[in-house]
């Protein structure tokens, strides 16, 4: 069953502020994932626990993202050791290279009346929404048919690379041998037969 547009906004404005931990396309392309974490007020009298939170933006037909570094900063992410791993605090310098997450603020909200999803509604039969999340890195936009919304615990990833995963185990049945090539590189196809 489908979310309601306001319920939809109502789930989204858990975003705000938080901290924006891994976002990307699902296995097989058509939902996309963001993993947050929801800090909360560390006064013990609210009795508050943290928490990650997986937002599931279903049958997500189009994302747009953009970047909202300055140039300057994009300059200086040439320098690898500012992706490096290390324990950030307030003096942390501050890139999100080196941060390795994106506040979200002023979060995300949901457009309504939007030419996108109209456009998508019209194509498919179905009432999309548009949604347009802003960070402290990028800004970006989702057009999507349906929203999924809970907590994660620890050790959730999503996606665990295996040998003998469903992907390899297609790919060693259906692939065709092909003969051995002359070429230098292994890569390139013999093109002399």
């Amino acid at each position: 069953m489908s979310m309601e547009a306001s319920d939809i906004a109502t789930s989204l404005r858990r975003m705000f502020d938080h901290d924006l931990l891994y976002q990307g396309f699902s296995p097989g392309g058509r939902d996309y994932e963001m993993i947050l974490y929801e800090s909360v007020d560390p006064n013990p009298a609210y009795k508050l626990v943290p928490c990650h939170l997986k937002f599931l933006f279903r049958f997500c037909v189009e994302v747009v993202a953009e970047s909202k570094l300055n140039d300057s900063a994009w300059n200086r992410a040439r320098e690898d050791r500012l992706s490096e791993e290390y324990e950030p605090s307030l003096l942390s310098p501050g890139t999100p290279w080196s941060q390795r997450f994106e506040v979200l603020y002023p979060g995300a909200q949901l457009i309504e009346d939007s030419p996108k999803a109209r456009s998508w509604e019209q194509k498919v039969g179905l009432p999309f929404h548009e949604v347009v999340i802003e960070g402290n890195v990028q800004l970006r936009s989702l057009v999507f048919l349906d929203l999924e919304f809970e907590e994660v615990g620890d050790g959730y990833a999503p996606y665990r690379v295996t040998q003998d995963g469903e992907v390899e185990r297609f790919a060693a049945s259906t692939k065709i041998p092909l003969k051995p090539s002359n070429s230098t590189d292994a890569r390139k196809p013999d093109v002399t037969s």
